[in-house]
């Protein structure tokens, strides 16, 4: 149940990289736009191109996207380890517990059991010393 969650969210992730990926593609070869690539000594990389074309502000917006998203799945993704590290502590710590709870009913049964045939055997040589014993007039 819980794999089938995490599987979710991993192709919910693939889904929306897609989306992006998507998007920058759309921009950057859409036919309205003229880039000169071959500008002189000027840098050829994505901030140059942005300022040739006067779309500073889409780049900016995507990274601010791509940056809040990022956040949103790290929370998520935190969230998530955290309660499936929770739920396999709790298996763990309920069969640890039960070992060590077996042992000790054991090892209490055995002591009470060795108890109380150390008193039955006391009482019982208590019983043959009185039998053994000749009554006399006094003891009557």
């Amino acid at each position: 149940m819980e794999f089938k969650t995490v599987m979710h969210k991993w192709n919910l992730t693939i889904l929306v990289i897609q989306i992006l990926i998507l998007l920058v593609a759309l921009f950057w070869f859409s036919p309205q736009f003229s880039i000169n690539f071959n500008v002189g000594n000027q840098n050829n990389d994505a901030i140059a191109v942005a300022a040739q074309i006067g779309r500073l502000d889409v780049v900016s917006l995507i990274f601010a996207l791509f940056g809040i998203i990022l956040a949103l799945f790290a929370f998520g993704g935190f969230f998530s380890i955290r309660a499936y590290a929770k739920n396999i502590a709790t298996e763990v710590a309920t069969e640890v517990a039960s070992n060590v709870a077996s042992q000790n009913v054991d090892n209490l049964k055995s002591s009470i059991t060795k108890s109380a045939s150390d008193k039955i055997d006391t009482k019982s040589d208590k019983i043959d010393t009185i039998n053994d014993k000749p009554i006399t007039g006094e003891d009557q």
